[in-house]
């Protein structure tokens, strides 16, 4: 299951997301950025922090909302990526492609060999 919170902040409307957003849930994800992108064709900001099980299909929905912004004027902001959204993120190389700050977490990077 996923989750869906609608919010404002001084961008303008915020989405929190949550839970699962795979292949089981593209669909309903879709239907539910479709409509809100009809009501805010301005600055959307979507929080991923509560993304706990994320798919290719789950990108998918992204890049089609991202698209679906932009023919509308407006701009889709991605923020707080969870774990999980951010492997599949760095597996398909699109981090440069949202433009929003992938933010590596201090543990993952000493990890990894990387500075901060």
């Amino acid at each position: 299951m996923f989750a869906l919170d609608r919010d404002h902040d001084a961008d303008g409307p915020l989405l929190r997301l949550g839970g699962e957003l795979t292949i089981y849930h593209a669909g309903e994800l879709r239907r539910a950025l479709l409509d809100d992108s009809a009501a805010h064709a301005t600055v959307r900001t979507l929080d991923l922090s509560g993304v706990e099980e994320f798919d290719s299909a789950g990108l998918q929905v992204l890049l089609m909302a991202r698209r679906a912004a932009e023919r509308a004027g407006g701009r889709l902001c991605l923020r707080n990526h969870s774990e999980a959204v951010r492997e599949v993120i760095d597996r398909y190389g699109l981090a440069a492609h949202f433009g929003d700050p992938v933010l590596i977490p201090a543990a993952r990077a000493d990890a990894r060999g990387e500075t901060r």
